[in-house]
């Protein structure tokens, strides 16, 4: 009996102490990255114009983002000399094939000014701004922005400008 109580104690103690493995490590595994051109945006060499504008009754003038110009209410003085409306350039810069979104103004967010710009009559509202998306190849590629002016019939005379922000970022 007391071999069979040393045999059970011995027995017991191994079951005990002899459990499976309970960890395990891989010995490698792989850790990537890659990096990308930054997304660049440089103003071009062409600002947004709307030309030399007679009033009339007051309306709108469009420059689209592919330089197509059309106009409603107003005259558009197109004489030799005068200057021809354009959308703006930006140069934009990324890594080939990769998609990107353009941020435009709002459609009451940019007004051109003339003088000290306070009276109603001395600014005008910027809307339906718009915008070609060049592919992306990794070299230097024109994005071209357009937009509609609105005119007033009693929009006094002058030079009116104004800036506005563009802002591109990779999907």
């Amino acid at each position: 009996m007391k071999k069979l109580g040393i045999l059970l104690v011995a027995l017991v103690g191994f079951g005990i102490s002899s459990f499976g493995q309970n960890s395990a490590t891989v010995s490698t595994q792989t850790a990537n990255a890659k990096i990308i051109k930054p997304l660049t945006l440089a103003v071009g060499a062409q600002g947004l114009e709307f030309g030399i504008i007679s009033v009339g009754t007051g309306g709108d003038i469009t420059v689209s983002s592919a330089d197509v110009v059309s106009s409603s209410g107003v005259v558009r003085y197109t004489a030799t000399g005068a200057v021809t409306p354009k959308a703006a350039t930006f140069t934009i810069n990324g890594e080939n094939a990769l998609t990107y979104s353009v941020t435009l103004p709002g459609n009451t967010d940019i007004e051109l000014k003339t003088g000290a710009g306070v009276a109603a009559n001395d600014k005008m509202a910027l809307s339906n701004w718009e915008s070609t998306h060049p592919a992306l190849d990794g070299t230097a590629k024109t994005l071209s922005v357009g937009a509609k002016l609105t005119v007033s019939a009693t929009q006094n005379s002058g030079t009116y400008t104004a800036t506005f922000p563009v802002t591109v970022t990779y999907n």
